[in-house]
């Protein structure tokens, strides 16, 4: 599983590597090429 996480969620690399691959960057740079075989996306609110 390919994991897209913002760089601000404290722990989420460590927290979800366990069911795949996180790849993390900053909130606000997070573009449509780096979702593309994205399974899941984890952003703050």
């Amino acid at each position: 599983m390919k994991i897209i996480a913002d760089s601000e969620i404290v722990g989420a690399e460590s927290c979800f590597s366990l069911y795949g691959e996180v790849k993390v960057y900053p909130g606000r740079e997070i573009k449509a090429a780096h979702l593309r075989d994205a399974d899941a996306l984890l952003v703050r609110s």
